[in-house]
């Protein structure tokens, strides 16, 4: 008869609470859709957010080796001039 009888069918269906589950499930597949594309969207602006840290630790990187040789540029004269007052400083 429930093969049959589409109405029938549909009445014992909502005896049973089925249709309230179909569609119920249906939300919830709607629901764990959306979530996806948020989750999706959130892990690609992370992603863009780590390709900027990157960047900017390279630029960092970058900085610290031009001071360091600055660093390094200072200490060669002023070894050198003291070796040259020094040297001076005896001579005299």
């Amino acid at each position: 008869m429930l093969r049959e009888d589409e109405e029938f069918r549909l009445a014992v269906m909502g005896l049973l609470g089925i249709v309230d589950i179909q569609s119920s499930l249906r939300q919830l597949v709607s629901a764990v859709n959306d979530l996806t594309r948020t989750v999706q969207r959130l892990v690609e602006g992370q992603e863009r957010l780590w390709d900027g840290q990157n960047k900017l630790w390279e630029e960092n990187r970058k900085m610290w080796e031009a001071i360091k040789a600055l660093q390094e540029g200072q200490k060669r004269p002023q070894s050198r001039r003291k070796q040259t007052m020094g040297g001076e400083q005896e001579n005299q």
